[in-house]
């Protein structure tokens, strides 16, 4: 019978309803996860128009609301979110198709690639020197030790008492009567080994200085500088091409430039405002940060922070048309269209430290579970109604 048909299909239209309301509910603390929702359609069946009886419901498909809601804050710098349209783009070990996540929880495996808890790993673009390329590969956290960079440029930003005396004396390192101040700085050489140089100022008559550099006890080159009557940076002699040779297996003949362009000389006390020298020692990798754009960067032990890359995103034209691949992940198909992959600065942010909550309203889906609880119990009824009536038909024949 009709009635019958019509119940039927009304439970199993109902228990849908109750699998996805509950796959909701137990999904409401799940990181990036997207509720869904079970689409109804009645059936007719044919009939003389104006005449024509109901014959049930079916499920005419189960679609997803990838709206965006709060953030869980975890201080993590694995831990992502997007803030804004965009999936992140991984792929299997096994170079598999792609499938794409809201959810950040990632970690890092002993090989450094950046991964999901399942061994996905995360996609992003490569960086050459700094700079960000076109290529689209797994992200992976180096582990080497950085390399040195010997020093090359020394700048001193000092002011000179223009009351010193002029003192007449041969210099000699070792005799602070023959010199009227000292600076010191640490320059590394082409190993990364710390040496520290130290500069020696001799007024030898007004508005110009004599400059001893020494270094291991060495006085390794000389020069002078001069100032104008109004007590600024005049000119500089001997002392943007000193050659260095550290010694201890170091390149010789180490180039150095020191840049005194920003001395003075006033009628103030002598002070080193300060003293900055590049150049820094090898370094381990000592942490990761993430900023807005995607960009990814590793901090070394020696001061260096190094762009390594920048987290990619994809954008489909039409996101309810992924098909849901389990682990908080979809798939591309047909409905959704390719994905477009562009760098996160252009499609969403990156919130670094934070995973986007599940967007699962629960007081929203325990009244759908009451709902489809009722209709499931209500087209029972039907049936029971259903099986009256029949009975009802054979005691009277």
């Amino acid at each position: 019978m009709s009635v019958s048909n019509s119940a039927l299909s009304g439970l199993r239209a109902a228990t849908t309803d109750l699998q996805v309301t509950g796959n909701n509910v137990a999904n409401s603390g799940t990181y990036g996860f997207k509720q869904s929702r079970a689409e109804f359609s009645d059936l007719f069946v044919s009939g003389v128009p104006g005449i024509q009886v109901g014959n049930g419901v079916q499920v005419t498909g189960i679609s997803q609301e990838f709206t965006q809601v709060g953030f869980s804050v975890t201080g993590n710098p694995y831990d992502m979110a997007i803030n804004g349209d965009g999936f992140f783009v991984l792929k299997g070990v096994s170079n598999s198709a792609p499938k794409f996540t809201r959810a950040g929880n990632f970690t890092v495996d002993r090989e450094g690639y950046i991964t999901t808890q399942q061994g996905d790993r995360l996609q992003g673009f490569g960086a050459a020197d700094g700079t960000i390329t076109a290529t689209v590969d797994s992200v992976v956290i180096p582990k080497d030790t950085a390399p040195p960079t010997p020093t090359s440029t020394i700048n001193m930003k000092m002011n000179f008492y223009s009351g010193e005396s002029v003192l007449g004396l041969p210099f000699d390192k070792d005799d602070p009567k023959t010199y009227n101040t000292r600076a010191s700085v640490e320059a590394f050489d082409s190993l990364g080994e710390s040496h520290v140089l130290n500069t020696y100022f001799v007024k030898t008559a007004d508005n110009t200085w004599d400059v001893h550099v020494e270094s291991d006890g060495t006085i390794i080159g000389s020069g002078d500088i001069n100032f104008g009557t109004d007590g600024t940076y005049q000119t500089s002699t001997g002392l943007s091409a000193l050659l260095w040779t550290p010694g201890n297996g170091a390149a010789t003949n180490q180039s150095l430039e020191f840049d005194l362009s920003n001395t003075t000389q006033y009628g103030s006390d002598t002070l080193v405002k300060s003293i900055q020298s590049d150049g820094n020692s090898s370094g381990n990798p000592s942490g990761v940060s993430i900023d807005k754009d995607g960009m990814i960067s590793v901090s070394y032990s020696n001061g260096d922070i190094k762009t390594i890359g920048q987290v990619a995103l994809a954008q489909f034209d039409n996101p309810n048309g992924l098909f849901a691949a389990g682990n908080t992940s979809w798939g591309e198909t047909n409905d959704s269209g390719r994905p477009l992959i562009n760098a996160a600065n252009s499609i969403g942010a990156v919130k670094s430290g934070a995973l986007e909550d599940s967007n699962v309203d629960l007081t929203e889906q325990l009244v759908r579970l009451i709902t489809a609880q009722r209709t499931f119990q209500a087209n029972a009824q039907s049936i029971r109604a259903g099986d009256t009536l029949t009975q009802t038909i054979i005691n009277i024949e």
